[in-house]
């Protein structure tokens, strides 16, 4: 099942398709909102990765456009920071491993700390220092030899999109080559895993606002950038 919006195939409408279509391939998972959205429209490379990856909705507001438009499709909204959730909860049970990469050092720090106390789960994580991407190839061998180590089974990629995206584009077969099998790109998901920012609340998602609830709490210029740029979905619609 696919559903066109955009000119991005979103073409992993599930959790349970997920987890399901991960049991035969490598997947590369792009959660795409409405911010990325535009941006991939404005990149045709970005773009190109997302359509060569597989790709979730992330975001109320694509979400509802997706269902008035796909009405007999089951779709659900995959963002990263539930998505961490589903696989620790796939790492129980299956005795899996995860990788946190990316995000700030106490982000990460924080994220690895909660996950292994609170569940129990074989989780590692490295926070590189901030570099432009396309990386350095020592910078980049020092996350290869820490993953390598590591040889985790999903792995979450916190460098921001589409930062996040490039890199894992540029180093798939090397993740697939040491038994990767689920990738994640997941922005700012640490932040909220390790504590130091909250998760809007549930009934704030669900009305298409979690954007600006994380304007209020963090109230940055970047964050209101990312707002009005998301509002370029509606010339799509």
């Amino acid at each position: 099942n696919m559903a066109l919006f955009a000119n991005i195939d979103f073409n992993i409408l599930t959790k349970e398709q997920l987890f399901s279509e991960s049991k035969t391939r490598f997947l590369h998972i792009v959660t795409v909102n409405s911010d990325i959205l535009v941006e991939a429209n404005k990149d045709l490379s970005f773009l190109d990765i997302i359509n060569h990856s597989d790709v979730t909705i992330d975001g109320q507001i694509p979400l509802w456009i997706l269902k008035s438009k796909y009405p007999n499709l089951n779709m659900e909204k995959i963002s990263g920071s539930d998505l961490i959730f589903d696989v620790v909860n796939q790492c129980q049970e299956q005795n899996k491993s995860l990788f946190l990469l990316g995000g700030s050092e106490d982000a990460n720090i924080k994220a690895v700390q909660y996950l292994d106390a609170q569940f129990a789960i074989k989780v590692h994580g490295y926070s590189p220092p901030y570099m432009k991407y396309p990386f350095e190839d020592n910078f980049n061998n020092v996350i290869l030899k820490a993953l390598e180590f590591f040889r985790p089974y999903y792995l979450f990629v916190g460098f921001g999109a589409p930062k996040q995206e490039f890199w894992i584009r540029d180093n798939r077969e090397f993740l697939e080559s040491i038994g990767i099998n689920i990738v994640v790109g997941c922005g700012g998901t640490f932040d909220m895993v390790g504590g130091l920012k909250p998760r809007a609340p549930i009934f704030v998602q669900k009305l298409g606002l979690e954007s600006i609830y994380r304007l209020l709490i963090e109230p940055k210029m970047f964050r209101v950038k990312r707002l009005i740029n998301s509002f370029g979905v509606i010339k799509y619609l």
